[in-house]
């Protein structure tokens, strides 16, 4: 599980892909979805999302 800090869902700089190169995302690479995060390792790109949570932190 990652996490993304909603300033940077607000930037856009984090995004859903949902193709490659013009093609539907291939297994390997995550289908149906795979998070891309600018200025993270591809590494920390979440492969085959199927939920998405966003809750607020108190304190």
């Amino acid at each position: 599980t990652e996490q993304f800090p909603i300033a940077e869902v607000a930037a856009n700089k984090i995004f859903l892909a949902y193709a490659v190169n013009g093609q539907v995302l291939p297994p390997r690479h995550g289908f149906p979805l795979r998070v891309v995060a600018e200025g993270h390792y591809g590494s920390e790109w979440v492969k085959y999302v199927h939920k998405i949570e966003a809750f607020k932190v108190e304190g």
